[in-house]
């Protein structure tokens, strides 16, 4: 090569790809130390905490050998799946021995109080967890690339889910028989159970008691409420914004451009080098590719569009969305008459990927403009 010329990494998409693995990998450790510390804080007992959470990672342990079988890899998506799970996964557990942790408190033999406790619950429990599964299925059978997203997270989080409640039925009671210890007044006397567990769970149970005494004694202003939540959710609904992908911050951006309808190759490179010049004067800007009628995708690009992709500096000290902010005030006061768009470089890589995906396309060609519109 020409000694002028250096090679060097533009867009390392690993990087992204590893802190989101390790964000993900905090964010299921965080929720079972979380998860720990409630049950405790409620229970005041390590040997019923221990029956609950020791059921989270068995059950990560299951789902990651289904996924092992069926040829699934560590991704942001089972793991998310994972990691969302998580609250779901301790519910089942939670429900078992608070049912067993129940009927000892009342007074049973430990071992009687197992089976009358999962009895009184497993309806409500089957059918508590296969709810939520009945709503991911159908994520795993979308087709196109949306199948592909969310297909792994739909697999992972009905895995975990049935896993749980399995775990909840099995594991669960044969370790509550030897941990589950129900503290007690005196000789052989039990404790009533809203006298048992620590101070934050005889203040919820209070709170509880008086909201549930208020809502049946007022069953009319009671529905009433229930609706107006209904209502307002059916209000608000329309109004939040959809996307495909969260935003994140990537240590880059893609700018897309588009020049009025006409505008030559030679001019809109003119005009694109005012944009360079903007760029090469913003301190957090590291690098940049530019395209002008051209694209990555299979399709047709016209000569008064293209796009660039921005490189930031890793020790960068506004955002990624404060430089967006102040690049497109600068952008549109130079060149006021381009269309400006500043998309994250993962979106804007599928969206230039798959282009359309509509069954059928109508285009219209003209050189009349109010014919056109």
């Amino acid at each position: 090569m020409p000694r002028d010329v250096r090679l060097a990494f533009f867009y390392d998409q690993s990087l992204l790809v590893r802190d989101s693995m390790r964000s993900a990998w905090e964010a299921i450790l965080f929720g079972l130390l979380l998860s720990v510390i409630i049950l405790y804080l409620f229970l005041r007992s390590w040997g019923t905490t221990l029956v609950a959470t020791v059921v989270i990672p068995v059950t990560v342990l299951v789902t990651i050998l289904v996924m092992r079988f069926c040829g699934m890899n560590f991704n942001l998506m089972t793991l998310g799946g994972i990691a969302a799970a998580i609250g779901l996964i301790i519910d089942d557990a939670i429900v078992v021995v608070e049912a067993i942790y129940a009927k000892i408190a009342s007074g049973m033999a430990r071992l009687e109080a197992i089976p009358s406790g999962i009895g009184e619950i497993f309806a409500a429990l089957l059918g508590s967890t296969l709810t939520p599964v009945v709503v991911f299925i159908p994520l795993a059978f979308l087709d196109g690339l949306v199948g592909v997203f969310f297909r792994a997270l739909a697999l992972t989080m009905v895995v975990s889910l049935l896993s749980s409640l399995i775990l909840a039925l099995t594991l669960t009671p044969s370790l509550a028989s030897w941990f589950i210890r129900c503290p007690t007044v005196g000789q052989g006397t039990a404790v009533r159970t809203d006298e048992a567990g620590g101070p934050v769970w005889r203040r919820v149970i209070g709170f509880y008691e008086a909201a549930m005494r208020l809502a049946l004694r007022h069953p009319g202003f009671t529905v009433a409420v229930g609706f107006t939540v209904l209502l307002a959710s059916l209000v608000l609904y329309p109004r939040l914004k959809t996307d495909f992908l969260p935003e994140m911050d990537e240590g880059g951006f893609v700018i897309d451009y588009v020049a009025p309808p006409g505008t030559s190759l030679s001019e809109s490179d003119r005009q694109m080098r005012r944009a360079e010049e903007i760029l090469k004067a913003t301190p957090e800007v590291e690098s940049y590719s530019r395209r002008t009628g051209a694209a990555l995708g299979v399709h047709l690009v016209e000569m008064n569009t293209g796009d660039f992709l921005v490189k930031l500096r890793a020790d960068r000290r506004r955002s990624t969305q404060d430089v967006i902010a102040s690049l497109r005030d600068q952008f549109r006061a130079a060149l006021p008459r381009i269309d400006w768009d500043f998309p994250g470089i993962l979106s804007d890589l599928i969206g230039d990927l798959i282009w359309s995906d509509k069954p059928i396309e109508v285009k219209i060609f003209s050189n009349d403009l109010k014919f056109l519109k």
